[in-house]
Protein backbone atom coordinates (compact mmCIF):
# COMPACT_ATOMS: atom_id res chain seq x y z
CA UNK A 1 0.00 0.00 0.00
CA UNK A 2 1.44 3.16 -0.88
CA UNK A 3 1.24 6.63 0.96
CA UNK A 4 2.26 10.31 0.91
CA UNK A 5 3.84 12.05 2.92
CA UNK A 6 0.61 14.57 3.13
CA UNK A 7 -1.48 10.93 4.11
CA UNK A 8 1.04 9.87 7.22
CA UNK A 9 0.65 13.48 8.74
CA UNK A 10 -2.60 13.41 8.58
CA UNK A 11 -3.04 9.68 10.33
CA UNK A 12 -0.18 10.34 12.99
CA UNK A 13 -1.39 14.38 13.57
CA UNK A 14 1.65 15.68 12.20
CA UNK A 15 3.18 18.65 9.92
CA UNK A 16 5.12 18.03 6.54
CA UNK A 17 8.49 19.76 5.88
CA UNK A 18 8.97 19.12 2.67
CA UNK A 19 7.14 17.83 -0.67
CA UNK A 20 3.47 16.34 0.61
CA UNK A 21 3.63 13.82 -2.61
CA UNK A 22 6.30 12.41 -1.68
CA UNK A 23 5.42 8.49 -1.80
CA UNK A 24 6.41 5.77 0.37
CA UNK A 25 5.07 2.18 0.19
CA UNK A 26 7.62 0.24 2.90
CA UNK A 27 9.75 0.34 5.63
CA UNK A 28 13.62 0.84 6.44
CA UNK A 29 16.13 0.93 8.90
CA UNK A 30 17.29 4.99 8.52
CA UNK A 31 20.84 3.62 7.76
CA UNK A 32 19.55 2.14 4.65
CA UNK A 33 16.49 3.97 3.57
CA UNK A 34 15.89 4.04 -0.18
CA UNK A 35 13.82 5.69 -2.49
CA UNK A 36 9.52 4.81 -1.94
CA UNK A 37 10.91 3.75 1.77
CA UNK A 38 9.83 5.78 5.16
CA UNK A 39 12.24 6.11 8.00
CA UNK A 40 12.20 7.21 11.71
CA UNK A 41 14.68 9.22 13.42
CA UNK A 42 14.24 9.51 17.07
CA UNK A 43 17.67 8.26 18.99
CA UNK A 44 20.44 10.66 18.87
CA UNK A 45 22.68 8.36 17.95
CA UNK A 46 21.55 7.38 14.63
CA UNK A 47 21.58 11.45 13.56
CA UNK A 48 24.05 10.99 11.35
CA UNK A 49 22.00 8.94 9.22
CA UNK A 50 18.79 11.67 8.41
CA UNK A 51 21.64 13.72 6.63
CA UNK A 52 22.78 10.75 4.27
CA UNK A 53 19.36 8.50 3.82
CA UNK A 54 17.88 8.42 0.54
CA UNK A 55 14.81 7.52 1.75
CA UNK A 56 11.44 9.40 0.41
CA UNK A 57 9.82 10.59 3.68
CA UNK A 58 11.53 10.80 8.00
CA UNK A 59 9.50 10.45 10.55
CA UNK A 60 10.82 12.40 12.99
CA UNK A 61 10.13 14.59 16.34
CA UNK A 62 8.32 17.72 16.18
CA UNK A 63 11.08 19.23 17.94
CA UNK A 64 14.10 18.17 16.02
CA UNK A 65 16.48 20.28 14.16
CA UNK A 66 18.57 19.50 11.58
CA UNK A 67 22.52 20.73 11.79
CA UNK A 68 22.56 19.96 7.77
CA UNK A 69 20.46 19.89 4.63
CA UNK A 70 17.99 16.82 4.49
CA UNK A 71 16.61 14.96 1.43
CA UNK A 72 13.70 12.94 2.99
CA UNK A 73 10.76 14.89 3.46
CA UNK A 74 10.19 15.15 7.36
CA UNK A 75 6.63 14.06 8.87
CA UNK A 76 7.02 16.21 12.18
CA UNK A 77 5.30 14.46 14.92
CA UNK A 78 5.33 14.69 18.86
CA UNK A 79 6.68 11.64 19.48
CA UNK A 80 8.57 9.41 16.97
CA UNK A 81 8.30 6.01 18.65
CA UNK A 82 4.50 6.25 19.26
CA UNK A 83 3.61 7.51 15.92
CA UNK A 84 5.70 4.72 14.61
CA UNK A 85 3.39 2.36 16.41
CA UNK A 86 0.43 4.00 15.67
CA UNK A 87 0.93 3.90 12.09
CA UNK A 88 2.11 0.01 12.27
CA UNK A 89 -1.42 -0.60 13.64
CA UNK A 90 -3.37 1.47 10.79
CA UNK A 91 -1.51 -0.48 8.29
CA UNK A 92 -2.35 -3.53 9.65
CA UNK A 93 -6.13 -2.27 10.04
CA UNK A 94 -5.77 -1.07 6.56
CA UNK A 95 -4.67 -4.39 5.26
CA UNK A 96 -7.15 -6.36 6.93
CA UNK A 97 -9.79 -3.77 6.11
CA UNK A 98 -8.85 -4.92 2.17
CA UNK A 99 -8.33 -8.00 2.29
CA UNK A 100 -10.75 -9.69 0.50
CA UNK A 101 -11.56 -13.89 0.52
CA UNK A 102 -13.28 -13.68 -2.84
CA UNK A 103 -12.50 -11.18 -5.69
CA UNK A 104 -15.39 -8.87 -7.08
CA UNK A 105 -13.80 -10.39 -10.45
CA UNK A 106 -14.73 -13.86 -10.05
CA UNK A 107 -18.19 -15.99 -10.26
CA UNK A 108 -19.02 -18.74 -7.37
CA UNK A 109 -22.48 -20.26 -7.61
CA UNK A 110 -24.37 -20.51 -4.65
CA UNK A 111 -24.42 -23.73 -3.44
CA UNK A 112 -20.77 -23.81 -4.05
CA UNK A 113 -19.08 -24.18 -0.05
CA UNK A 114 -15.28 -23.00 0.69
CA UNK A 115 -13.21 -23.37 3.76
CA UNK A 116 -12.26 -20.61 6.09
CA UNK A 117 -8.76 -20.31 4.52
CA UNK A 118 -9.75 -19.95 0.67
CA UNK A 119 -8.90 -17.16 -1.39
CA UNK A 120 -10.54 -16.84 -4.99
CA UNK A 121 -8.67 -14.44 -7.28
CA UNK A 122 -9.51 -12.81 -10.29
CA UNK A 123 -11.47 -14.44 -13.07
CA UNK A 124 -11.94 -18.01 -11.61
CA UNK A 125 -15.35 -19.71 -11.56
CA UNK A 126 -16.42 -22.11 -9.01
CA UNK A 127 -19.36 -24.32 -9.96
CA UNK A 128 -22.65 -25.54 -8.78
CA UNK A 129 -22.06 -27.89 -5.48
CA UNK A 130 -18.23 -27.60 -5.10
CA UNK A 131 -16.23 -27.55 -2.29
CA UNK A 132 -13.25 -26.22 -1.74
CA UNK A 133 -10.56 -26.07 1.43
CA UNK A 134 -11.18 -26.86 4.91
CA UNK A 135 -14.48 -28.77 4.85
CA UNK A 136 -13.90 -31.59 6.77
CA UNK A 137 -17.45 -32.91 7.19
CA UNK A 138 -18.60 -35.31 4.63
CA UNK A 139 -22.18 -34.90 4.04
Amino acid sequence: MELTAKQLAEVLHGTVDGDPEAKVSTFAKIEHGKPGQLCFYANPKYEQYVYSSRASVLLVNADFEPKAPVAPTLVRVENAYSALADLLKYMSELKKKYRRRRSLRSRIACSARLGKKVNVGDFVTIGKDCRIGGLHRHP
